[in-house]
């Protein structure tokens, strides 16, 4: 994946998201469309603050997550998943607005790490076998994900 492809996949995937969220009325935004309980609204702010955070790894500004051991990558994503209903109980009384420009930044964020990136074939961030292109195809393909989620 070259760097302006990844920058237009980023691009399209934060447009198509933001278009999908507008497009819902107040009702729909906040209405649980998943069987855990969350809404479009949480949906959204969690894929706002994931970009973000992934963006942050592009950028070398979080440490790397460990994936050696079938035990170390449970005990990753029990703490994610910890995390994630944190920040959704955070999050929960942000207006759509500040969603969504939550949402801008984050998507702003790591585009401006990709674009910084003198190589897209490095790896990124260190001390992880994750190249800059496999951060970016995560970011889009969590954020179409959860889009598709949105969709029904």
């Amino acid at each position: 994946m070259t760097r302006e492809t990844m920058l237009a996949a980023l691009a399209h995937e934060h447009d198509a998201l933001d278009d999908a969220a507008m497009a819902l009325d107040d009702a729909a935004w906040h209405a649980p469309i998943r069987a855990d309980g969350w809404s479009p609204h949480d949906i959204v702010a969690h894929v706002a603050d994931g970009t973000y955070g992934m963006a942050r790894l592009l950028k070398d500004e979080l440490p790397a997550f460990n994936f050696s051991t079938p035990a170390q990558i449970r005990a990753t994503l029990v703490g994610i998943d910890a995390f994630n209903d944190q920040r959704r109980a955070t999050n929960a009384q942000l207006t759509r607005e500040k969603v969504m420009s939550r949402l801008a930044s984050a998507f702003t964020v790591a585009q401006q790490a990709v674009q910084a990136c003198p190589d897209p074939a490095v790896v990124r961030p260190a001390g992880t076998q994750q190249d800059l292109a496999f951060w970016a195809q995560r970011i889009i393909d969590h954020a179409a994900g959860h889009r598709a989620e949105m969709a029904g």
